[in-house]
């Protein structure tokens, strides 16, 4: 055991490093998404696209984020249960909704679930995608639906 002393320490200390530096990119915030419905939610999301940190400074948006529970959820999921308990509450005026991301963009095609629900429920959602602004149905990709009515 003498003779792997060095060896065993050298790896112990790489794999520290390789540790610390995982769950310092899982708990970074690269972005923020801000969900204007009757309350206004603001969520952390990492690389990953997983929401780290969610607030919303009055009652009835605590009790949405309280009922769907976002965090440490996929952005797409996230956002699709937060719109659907919306609905459920009447928490969406006039039917449309502005949802603005801020650092990092969301890449194109990433909010497939948002999308389909939307487009089931026939909900006007803006997004505001670090200055680009599209409807939700724009941002997934048309190949994807297509291939799916094929099946």
């Amino acid at each position: 055991m003498r003779n792997y002393k060095l060896p065993i320490c050298i790896g112990a200390v790489f794999l520290t490093f390789i540790l610390a530096g995982g769950i310092y990119q899982y708990t970074k915030g690269i972005r923020t998404v801000v969900i204007d419905t009757t309350s206004q939610l603001k969520f952390e999301v990492n690389r990953f696209n997983k929401v780290i940190y969610t607030y919303s400074p009055t009652q009835k948006g605590k009790d949405l984020i309280n009922a769907v529970n976002p965090k440490y959820k996929n952005i797409d999921k996230a956002l699709e249960e937060c719109l659907r308990y919306a609905k459920e509450n009447e928490m969406i005026p006039n039917q449309s909704i502005l949802i603005t991301v801020s650092g990092e963009a969301l890449k194109y095609g990433l909010l497939e679930d948002t999308a389909k629900y939307v487009k089931e429920e026939r909900i006007s959602v803006l997004v505001n995608n670090s200055g680009n602004e599209h409807n939700i149905k724009d941002m997934v990709n048309d190949e994807k639906e297509s291939k799916d009515e094929q099946k």
